[in-house]
Parts: C-alpha cells; structure tokens; sequence
C-alpha cells in the first residue's frame, strides 16, 4: 500500500489496483502520473486494471483527468472501474468516460463487488 496526504493506493489482488481518494483532495496533472507509476510499482509492471474509489468529494484538474485518459496512461492499463453511490459523482464519472475518452474501457459501477468481477475479466482478456 502507497499511503498520500491525497490519496491511497493498494493492490488488491495481482494486475488489481485501487485508488482511495482522500476526502476533499485536489489531484493535479503531477499526482496523476505519480499514481501510475506507483501503480506500476505495485504490480511489478506490466497491464494492470484501477478500481478508482469515488465515493468521496474531491477535485480532480482538468489536466490530471486529460492524462488519466490518455493513450499514454492507458498502455499498461487495461480497465478502470469508477465505484461510487453518489449521484453527482456518478454525473461526473459519465462526463469523464464522454469527453475525456479514456483509451482503455472504462465504466461506472454502484458497489466494488460488481467492478472487481469486470476488472477480473478485463485482466483475463489482457493478460
């Protein structure tokens, strides 16, 4: 686990990573690429999935959003499953996958267990 005043990421099984956004965070374009290299860290290299916790309120910059949806980011990345019960982040979420077009899938989810079973497949497919 990679513990940030920001944030939280850990792996939760091989090729599953999670990122627990800390309450009230602002996530800029430079935490965005630290937390794909800790990523990275975390499963030793090679294509991973993100189970991104949105169940806090935060701020994510327009850039760092740009760069979690870039070709780049997404080389190793493999899915992203947003898992969050509010609604506006759940608005938020749709307007991300919409306009900033993550270049691996990407999909909102209400409850972990449903975005672990998806990212589960998306690992079986990709790996």
């Amino acid at each position: 686990m990679i513990s940030d005043i920001k944030y939280t990421i850990s792996l939760l099984e091989p090729h599953i990573v999670k990122i627990h956004i800390h309450e009230d965070a602002d996530i800029d374009l430079k935490d965005a690429v630290v937390m794909r290299e800790q990523a990275l860290t975390l499963v030793g290299g090679g294509k991973f999935t993100i189970l991104f916790d949105a169940n806090h309120r935060g701020n994510i910059t327009p850039e760092a959003r740009t760069q979690f949806a870039c070709k780049e980011y997404t080389d190793v990345r493999v899915g992203a499953a947003i898992v969050t019960n509010s609604i506006a982040n759940k608005i938020i979420g749709n307007f991300f996958i919409k306009f900033n077009k993550p270049a691996s899938p990407t999909r909102i989810f209400s409850n972990e267990l449903s975005a672990l079973e998806w990212l589960r497949d998306r690992v079986k497919q990709s790996i």
